[in-house]
């Protein structure tokens, strides 16, 4: 958690040396967004446990997802403040020593960050690079499912510790602009969240409008 607060003001430092010698007014920009956010398939069957742990595999999956940011930005560079809520979708688990399988619901979960946003052209078509982290937090209460084969599976609710992970991500987007305050944004990301016993990954798709003033 250390390296990453240090990774994350690092950015800070970096867009704020950037804003100083820019001599570019400053301006405020709003994201409105929607997409999805593909998980990678996590777990191995070598975490299979008898009585335990039957279900170890989460299959890949791709819930939908809707973001607000707001951004500070000067010049090339920005920065922005975001919030990422993935909300909760159907898998179907299989229990790798017997074939059965148990239909459950994946954890929703908001993620907040910070980014430093890069955009090396000027123009209405303007690609930008960007890279940063922050904080998930899932959002889960107890459950419990019946298997095909007619066993009960409870699903316990995650201990408030377990419930805030590190999040770091990477990737590039496009912004659309119509006029100097009103435009498209499409955005794309990988993300990894450092959760134990494994990290999860995905890829993140989004779009939506820009506002700036």
């Amino acid at each position: 958690m250390n390296a990453l607060l240090r990774i994350l003001c690092a950015f800070a430092v970096w867009g704020a040396f950037s804003a100083s010698v820019s001599g570019q007014a400053r301006r405020m920009e709003l994201s409105v967004l929607a997409g999805i956010n593909s998980h990678f398939a996590y777990g191995t069957t070598a975490d299979y446990v008898l009585g335990q742990n039957d279900f170890p595999v989460t299959p890949a999956h791709g819930p939908a997802l809707l973001g607000l940011g707001c951004a500070l930005r000067w010049g090339r560079f920005g920065i922005e403040f975001e919030g990422r809520y993935t909300f909760a979708s159907s898998v179907i688990l299989a229990d790798p020593a017997d074939g059965d399988t148990v239909d459950v619901k994946t954890l929703s979960h908001l993620a907040g960050t910070i980014s430093l946003v890069y955009s090396p052209f000027a123009g209405r078509l303007r690609p930008y690079l960007e890279a940063g982290g922050g904080l998930d937090v899932v959002f889960a209460k107890g459950a419990s499912y019946t298997t095909r084969d007619g066993y009960v599976l409870d699903v316990p609710a995650p201990a408030p510790k377990d419930r805030f992970d590190p999040e770091v991500h990477a990737g590039a987007g496009l912004f659309v602009d119509f006029s100097r305050g009103f435009g498209l944004r499409f955005d794309g990301r990988y993300v990894w969240v450092i959760d134990k016993p494994g990290a999860v990954r995905s890829l993140q798709f989004a779009g939506g409008l820009v506002i700036r003033f």
